[in-house]
């Protein structure tokens, strides 16, 4: 059973296939291309390729770049697109291949590739090709023809499909964020990793409180101790050790996810953060039989 990551890797690979020969070599439908995005899809959440509406994330934005939050698989349906302009390329350039002659002798004629409608009665592909060009037109300026447009695009004489690829892709406005770099919680201290966990002064406190209503008093170190403290404590057998681990994994959570509240929105109280971590220790705990002792000894809140 492959892993997400080598699931993503896979498909990348089959899709790389596709669009570095078959692409190449005729214009894919959109139904076909539908029915790829739909296997791949299913195949990333669930591992199978039998159709299945189990999706956590959008396709869309999977295609996205890593630095805008996606996995940076290619998006077919743009790449396809962008594979047509290499058709238009050609017959805007005249090149000397028998369906461009033949496309000019019977559609063209002595027109420029930019003032011709597309031809209803035309084959289905000769009509795409032609209709590619509404995509150039959507990145044309008022200095660039489309000629122009497809021609920066050519490398030694060759069009290069990914250029055309990266310029159809969505562009991301780059925002530059002003935030206030003191601590969210204290405000005493720069908002630093090692600070935000657990040199802040009420972060400690709250590991300190949900410790002691696991009945376990210690002083609270740094992060790193910290983390090797817990990683001792997470190779024991015993069931209260096995909830301590699992508290310290939901007061991490809670410390990062009260911190972008507070930051973004209205932060809650320590004492609802607290009485949220008891649940949760109670609820898992419920699906396990060897918890049921230690829990009876905490059935108080925090």
């Amino acid at each position: 059973m492959l892993s997400y990551s080598g699931r993503v890797q896979l498909i990348k690979s089959i899709l790389f296939g596709v669009q570095t020969y078959w692409a190449q070599i005729f214009l894919i439908p959109k139904k076909i291309m539908k029915m790829i995005e739909t296997i791949c899809r299913t195949f990333l959440w669930t591992g199978s390729s039998e159709f299945s509406k189990k999706t956590l994330i959008a396709w869309d934005r999977i295609c996205q770049p890593k630095a805008a939050g996606g996995l940076n698989v290619i998006n077919m349906k743009i790449w396809n697109k962008a594979a047509v302009l290499k058709y238009l390329w050609a017959l805007a350039m005249k090149k000397d291949a028998m369906w461009i002659r033949w496309a000019y002798t019977y559609y063209i004629k002595n027109r420029h590739i930019k003032d011709i409608h597309t031809p209803k009665v035309a084959a289905w592909v000769v009509r795409k090709i032609i209709e590619a060009k509404d995509e150039v037109m959507k990145m044309r300026t008022d200095q660039h023809s489309i000629a122009t447009i497809l021609e920066s695009f050519v490398k030694h004489g060759k069009f290069q499909i990914h250029k055309a690829y990266v310029q159809m892709q969505p562009q991301f406005i780059k925002v530059e964020w002003n935030m206030q770099a003191d601590c969210i919680f204290c405000g005493k201290a720069e908002e630093t990793f090692d600070h935000l966990y657990f040199g802040c002064h009420s972060t400690n406190k709250l590991w300190e409180r949900i410790l002691k209503w696991l009945g376990h008093t210690r002083l609270i170190g740094d992060w790193n101790h910290e983390l090797i403290w817990i990683s001792s404590m997470a190779k024991k057998k015993e069931c209260k050790a096995k909830m301590i681990t699992a508290a310290f994994a939901m007061v991490v959570y809670c410390i990062w996810r009260e911190r972008n509240s507070m930051r973004f929105n209205m932060g809650r109280y320590i004492d609802e953060v607290c009485k949220e971590i008891a649940m949760h220790i109670h609820i898992q705990g419920r699906k396990k039989i060897k918890w049921r002792p230690g829990l009876d000894f905490v059935n108080k809140l925090p």
